[in-house]
């Protein structure tokens, strides 16, 4: 059967692929056909071709055997190096700068492994079993909650993976599947994009060929737009709860790179607008 991605989220490595016939069917990285091509992942609206398998649980069938067409990635070299680092950080260092932008400084240099399209940037880290979930993050952000530019204001955060702002600016707990928020405010508009960071292992659990091992630090923006700010009452004490409320109704549960229900980020959004109007 022939269908089209609705969404593939590479931090849980699974998505939904909507068939010809108009249903639904779950998709998971381990069933893409792309051997020897490293990372494996879907970008949305991605024409593929799949074969159905029914679940006995009662649960959604699943698309397996999923060939991409036009988006095929390119084989990677054998000889191509499993290690990235002489002897692996056991810290993964993050800085996030005042415009929202997210780099790792221990990966400037690129590598035949790393993959980067579209909304997705897979940074190659190691063989599997050289990083762990377990690895430590280090992150550098602005200490100011709200920055005032030249054109924007712009509010940084970062969440939980429900959505929850982590307050603590200086060290952060920040742990993989978290994500860095931006917020900006121009005129009556808000301007939101969110960037989830996490480590996709790839071993003999999920994947046959050697080139598909690996362990990859990802960087994947899950929620990009903008929304008009609804009418509030800033005077309340409770300004921030009316304001996500209203905004939770307008977030749509799939928003652009949809990878789950996007209005968990209707609280960091709030408060980055009140934050920005009493800067």
């Amino acid at each position: 059967m022939r269908g089209k991605v609705r969404w593939f989220n590479n931090g849980i490595g699974w998505g939904r692929i909507r068939g010809e016939n108009g249903k639904d069917y779950h998709c998971h990285f381990a069933n893409i056909v792309s051997d020897g091509c490293g990372f494996r992942t879907l970008a949305p609206e991605e024409e593929v071709e799949f074969r159905i398998v029914q679940r006995t649980d009662g649960k959604i069938a699943e698309a397996v055997e999923i060939k991409r067409f036009v988006l095929t990635p390119t084989p990677i070299d054998p000889i191509a190096p499993i290690a990235r680092f002489e002897k692996n950080p056991w810290t993964i260092k993050i800085d996030i700068e005042k415009d929202g932008r997210v780099f790792f400084p221990q990966l400037t240099q690129s590598h035949p492994r790393d993959y980067m399209k579209y909304h997705v940037s897979a940074h190659y880290l190691g063989h599997p079993g050289s990083f762990e979930q377990h690895n430590s993050f280090e992150v550098s952000m602005p200490w100011e909650e709200v920055t005032r530019g030249i054109y924007v204001d712009m509010a940084i955060y970062l969440t939980n993976e429900e959505g929850g702002v982590i307050h603590d600016r200086a060290k952060p707990n920040f742990k993989p599947g978290n994500y860095v928020v931006s917020v900006q405010v121009i005129d009556n508009n808000v301007i939101v994009c969110a960037q989830k960071i996490g480590l996709r292992t790839q071993d003999s659990r999920n994947v046959v060929h050697p080139e598909d091992k690996g362990v990859w630090l990802v960087l994947e923006t899950v929620y990009g737009g903008g929304l008009e700010i609804p009418e509030y009452d800033a005077s309340e004490k409770k300004a921030e709860q009316e304001l996500k409320k209203k905004i939770e109704a307008l977030i749509p549960a799939e928003f652009e790179w949809a990878t789950a229900d996007n209005r968990k980020f209707a609280k960091v959004i709030a408060a980055g607008i009140l934050a920005i109007r009493n800067f």
